[in-house]
């Protein structure tokens, strides 16, 4: 009978695996980022155009997606319970 424990060995290569998955995903990371700081101009909807390094704007746009897509997800789990809470109301 098959126990639902992992292997040790699959849990140590886990374990290995991580930190260096992570400084894979740094170095390449600091590679984007030094090959994108030359500055460009962006056109803002009040007052002059600033100056501002790319990698900057990539980043600010990353994480404004990031948000948006966060705050529609909670919206939709918290729709989702209030439908599941009400449709026990009704049984």
């Amino acid at each position: 009978m098959d126990s639902p424990i992992p292997r040790r060995s699959s849990i140590v290569r886990q374990v290995v695996a991580r930190p260096y998955s992570a400084m894979v995903g740094a170095m390449l990371l600091l590679i984007f980022s030094s090959q994108n700081m030359h500055e460009v101009e962006i056109s803002l909807i009040f007052g002059a155009p600033a100056k501002m390094p790319l990698i900057l704007v990539v980043a600010g746009a990353f994480v404004c997606g990031f948000g948006v897509a966060f705050l529609v997800m909670r919206r939709k789990r918290n729709r989702a319970t209030a439908r599941s809470s009400t449709d026990r109301e009704l049984e």
